[in-house]
């Protein structure tokens, strides 16, 4: 099985479903990760790659892919729709893991908002509730 979890900033992956991903990564299942933003707004972008890497190991990620966007400035719209579907199509996974929708955050929103169509062909998508969530 291949899962990929998309978030919108380095360590909401950690926070959201790390645990989820672990227990994927311990039965053997194909984990990748897919960050949107930069995180800028959480500090050193390049700290925070580096960071997301060393979790990216501790879960048993097979890969990490970037998207670079802005930090709290992703908007959903075609291109950014499309570049994640390009990722979605890379991996195929079985299963997406993704922010939740209502969540506080407008990266958060605005990523789920965009996951919904990339994941179509998916047959598992399901959404987890990070610090922001409500």
């Amino acid at each position: 099985m291949k899962v990929l979890a998309i978030g919108a900033h380095p360590d909401d992956l950690e926070y959201g479903c790390a645990g989820t991903l672990i227990k994927h990564s311990q039965r053997g299942d194909e984990v990748y990760m897919m960050i949107v933003t930069d995180g800028a707004a959480g500090g050193d972008p390049k700290v925070r790659s580096g960071e997301q890497m060393e979790a990216a190991k501790i879960i048993g990620a097979q890969d990490v892919f970037f998207g670079g966007y802005a930090d709290t400035e992703f908007e959903c719209h075609r291109e950014s729709i499309m570049a994640i579907e390009n990722i979605v199509r890379q991996v195929e996974p079985d299963t997406v893991y993704t922010h939740f929708g209502e969540d506080t955050h407008q990266d958060h929103r605005h990523i789920a908002r965009a996951v919904v169509p990339s994941a179509r062909s998916v047959p598992n998508l399901l959404f987890f509730e990070g610090h922001s969530s409500q």
